[in-house]
């Protein structure tokens, strides 16, 4: 079981990728990704392997895992980056609308975050949300790690998602799981549109807990 999620020397792979700084679940030892030169096509052609060979090793039960990250300041459990007070500030500054409904909030701080915030692509790199509120920019890891946080401090029920070299944020709104992506680069998003490729995440971060799809056997 790997216990490191980044390893800094084989990382530089996923440049073109929508995040990167996550280990291949290429399943039959769980290896990080091949040293190749990355771009669009070669990371379709990723993703459309990697589903079946996780479909077919996992099964779609979650377990508890403890998913450690390396920072700037030492290896720690991803939700150590999390900083609820500065997302309760987040939320507390949004303007107000006039006869708010009953998604407005949840909406706002999304759109709060894509228009705020610089999408960078930076896959060596796990910052903390307080790093990413300050440099006003981060890439699909920092700011779904942020964006959840703001969703948490709302009272939504809310996890960041990890699969095939992406992170995205799921919300529960209306009784439904809906998909939030910051990645809004075109090219990238016809890939996060291939059938199945949100489905049921390798990985699901909450604000207390991580939790990873149980191996078969």
């Amino acid at each position: 079981m790997i216990n490191r999620i980044i390893t800094a020397a084989l990382f530089g792979v996923f440049l073109l990728s929508g995040c990167a700084a996550i280990p291949r679940e290429k399943i039959a030892d769980e290896s990080m990704l091949p040293d190749l030169k990355w771009n669009l096509e070669s990371y379709a052609e990723f993703v459309k392997e990697n589903m079946t060979e996780i479909n077919a090793n996992y099964s779609t039960v979650y377990v508890p895992y403890n998913f450690i990250v390396d920072t700037d300041y030492g290896s720690t459990v991803i939700q150590n980056l999390l900083d609820p007070d500065s997302a309760k500030a987040i939320n507390t500054g949004l303007p107000n609308v006039a006869n708010p409904g009953p998604s407005d909030l949840l909406m706002r701080i999304y759109h709060h975050i894509i228009n705020h915030y610089d999408y960078r692509l930076d896959p060596l790199k796990w910052q903390s949300v307080e790093e990413t509120i300050r440099a006003k920019k981060g890439d699909c890891k920092s700011l779904s790690l942020l964006l959840m946080s703001c969703l948490a401090a709302a009272g939504y029920d809310t996890y960041a998602a990890i699969s095939n070299g992406h992170m995205w944020v799921n919300v529960n709104h209306d009784s439904q799981w809906q998909v939030l992506e910051v990645d809004l680069d075109p090219e990238r998003n016809t890939i996060y549109r291939i059938p199945g490729f949100y489905k049921n995440p390798l990985y699901k971060i909450y604000p207390d807990r991580s939790e990873k799809r149980k191996r078969n056997n």
